[in-house]
């Protein structure tokens, strides 16, 4: 994805749509984790299609100040160490992942679920449930328009806002 098309269509998106993702896409997006996972020896991901399944099992303690993000489909990141190459190679990869998933045509938004207890970790996701250091919600946007407005303005150049030798 070109930078300027990553900074005009990259969204957090807070609210999504109660619809489903195509099988084909979700097949399409673990492909892409499984490809993610033969390269990095500590990575793990965890597609859960049912999102309203963890939605409300994690209602309260996961995301930002506890609101949970409701989204059809997350997507957990696992990683073994926690030291800083890790976390920033994990935050790379995320962010490959998400580009992934909006030229998808899909919206995103990352989870935080560090505050989420070990013991739900695990009936949510099974027994790496507590390695997961962050989800992925991801499905259609509330509310998106078919023809949307960017959301960058034009800019004038330095050169004709800054003021050098008269005013």
């Amino acid at each position: 994805m070109v930078m300027i098309d990553f900074l005009q269509k990259r969204r957090s998106v807070r609210k999504f749509k109660k619809d489903l993702v195509s099988k084909e896409d979700l097949a399409r997006i673990k492909g892409y984790c499984d490809t993610i996972e033969e390269k990095s020896e500590d990575m793990k991901f965890f597609l859960m299609e049912n999102g309203e399944t963890v939605s409300k099992a994690l209602k309260g303690k996961a995301g930002y100040a506890g609101v949970t993000i409701e989204a059809p489909h997350y997507l957990g990141i696992a990683v073994e160490k926690e030291d800083r190459n890790s976390m920033l190679t994990m935050g790379y990869t995320i962010e490959s992942l998400n580009s992934t998933i909006v030229e998808m045509g899909l919206d995103t938004c990352w989870l935080t679920v560090k505050n989420v207890d070990s013991a739900t970790m695990k009936s949510v996701f099974g027994e790496a449930g507590p390695d997961i250091k962050y989800l992925i919600a991801f499905g259609y946007r509330e509310g998106k328009k078919l023809f949307e407005e960017n959301a960058v303005s034009f800019r004038y150049p330095l050169s004709e806002v800054v003021f050098r030798d008269k005013i």
